[in-house]
């Protein structure tokens, strides 16, 4: 798996130098750099990718992802902001910059972009629902907010009855 990885990196650094104005090979190198754990690298490759498609919210999201694996909790916000900047429908980057803003102990920031994701509803964020929930109700506690709290691990429960972390959330 390994050998694959780096020849893939071989191969999409031969597509660039082929067209170096394509934003592809860029994104596609950085998806195998982060495979390989290579944050540093992948977050250059995606800084590229979206030089060349600056309207791409993929990108700012693909590089909001490898700024939170490499701790840079300010940058990942940036990005995830200008990934919903460009499509505010996005539940799932209102969930991984709530994330990050968890990370940065901004509990207030990051309890409005997880409740906010899961107004949205798209598809991710009905699978991660959830830990959506529970993260939030979490969230609430930490902001003082038992209310808020209750409801979101009320909601789990009505919905999941299965899932303990509503009952002892």
């Amino acid at each position: 798996k390994m050998m694959e990885l780096e020849t893939a990196i071989d191969d999409y650094t031969a597509a660039i130098k082929v067209n170096p104005n394509n934003y592809l090979p860029y994104q596609l190198r950085s998806e195998v750099r982060r495979d390989l754990n290579l944050f540093p690298e992948g977050i250059a490759d995606l800084t590229r990718a979206i030089a060349l498609s600056p309207k791409d919210a993929g990108l700012y999201r693909d590089r909001g992802y490898l700024n939170f694996k490499n701790y840079n909790y300010k940058e990942a916000i940036a990005d995830y902001t200008k990934s919903i900047s460009l499509d505010p429908n996005d539940g799932g980057a209102y969930r991984s910059r709530g994330r990050n803003y968890a990370c940065l102990k901004q509990y207030k920031n990051a309890a409005a972009d997880y409740k906010k994701s899961l107004e949205l509803r798209t598809k991710t964020t009905i699978r991660l629902e959830v830990e959506s929930r529970g993260i939030l109700g979490d969230l609430y506690i930490k902001c003082n907010q038992p209310n808020e709290a209750l409801e979101q691990f009320n909601q789990l429960i009505a919905r999941f009855p299965h899932v303990s972390k509503g009952y002892y959330g």
